[in-house]
């Protein structure tokens, strides 16, 4: 972002904000659809990257993917530097929690669990079960965004299953049945079972899927991140209200060399390490450069 100033019609000045696309070099052509990643592990920065793309590495990024990712930054300067009912170290917590933390399946890193606790149950909470409250307004925003986010998940996932379960079976015509007739002459109770037989397909398709059939809502909502005609329509909306002066007087309130013991990047060199209470510091090698399986020796087995 680039600021500029300007100057207004009653002569007063004021600052305007201006984007500017950067990394041109690592830019790719788009003529034809895009089925995988163009920069596999180069794209994207992993506290703020969507659920979806963190756990599927091969997954093409999708404008729900770069909207949930917009959601991520503005959760993480809120929890930072907005009064909150969190402590500092809640504060603290929370960033490692569902920023930094990490899982690993089959010598992959995957989205840690309080992200994905956050996006499945579509309720923003602390490792400890505490909601996370701002003010009026900044509540308002991140628990609509939360939402939408929230009804993508659902309808992603069971459109996943759906692609993925075992068709029915063919009807097979009835070998008793000789010809036209014999159909025809069949009994109403019969007619009626087979009628019953064809309006329950999609039962016998779904048998092997165990996600939920998402709600008319949940579509409506889902349908909200697939464009960034809604998203930008919000953030203009909550930009004109009057905010009340949420930021907290004493700035940073993340707890700066603290250890809270969980799975986290060290701010001081960038790298991945795993924080296990009462001893040093683990090093973790970056995804893709080792060949076993490291995992989470704090990590969560419950959901909220």
């Amino acid at each position: 972002m680039i600021p500029k100033l300007q100057r207004c019609k009653n002569g007063s000045w004021k600052v305007v904000w201006r984007g500017l696309l950067c990394d041109w070099e690592l830019s790719k052509p788009v003529d034809a659809p895009i089925k995988s990643p163009r920069q596999p592990m180069r794209s994207g920065t992993w506290q703020f990257m969507s659920v979806a793309l963190l756990n599927d590495h091969n997954k093409p990024v999708e404008i729900c993917d770069e909207l949930e990712a917009f959601f991520n930054v503005i959760l993480y300067y809120a929890v930072r530097y907005f009064t909150s009912n969190l402590d500092e170290p809640q504060v603290g917590a929370f960033i490692d929690e569902y920023f930094d933390q990490f899982n690993c399946y089959d010598n992959e890193w995957r989205c840690g669990f309080r992200k994905e606790a956050v996006l499945s149950n579509g309720v923003l909470k602390t490792g400890d079960g505490t909601k996370v409250l701002f003010g009026r307004h900044m509540d308002s925003l991140l628990r609509k965004l939360l939402r939408w986010f929230h009804a993508n998940h659902i309808v992603r996932t069971y459109q996943a299953e759906l692609e993925q379960a075992t068709p029915p079976a063919p009807l097979l015509p009835d070998p008793d049945e000789d010809d036209e007739d014999d159909a025809i002459s069949a009994s109403d109770e019969e007619g009626d079972a087979r009628v019953e037989s064809f309006s329950s397909l999609d039962i016998y398709y779904q048998k092997d899927i165990t996600a939920r059939i998402p709600t008319a809502k949940e579509y409506e909502d889902a349908a909200k991140v697939q464009t960034h005609d809604a998203f930008i329509a919000l953030l203009d909306h909550f930009m004109n209200l009057t905010w009340p002066k949420d930021r907290d007087p004493s700035g940073d309130r993340y707890p700066m060399n603290k250890d809270h013991g969980s799975a986290r990047i060290d701010r001081s060199t960038g790298q991945y390490s795993t924080k296990i209470k009462g001893s040093q510091s683990v090093p973790i090698i970056p995804l893709g450069l080792d060949n076993e399986r490291t995992d989470d020796s704090d990590s969560e087995d419950d959901e909220d």
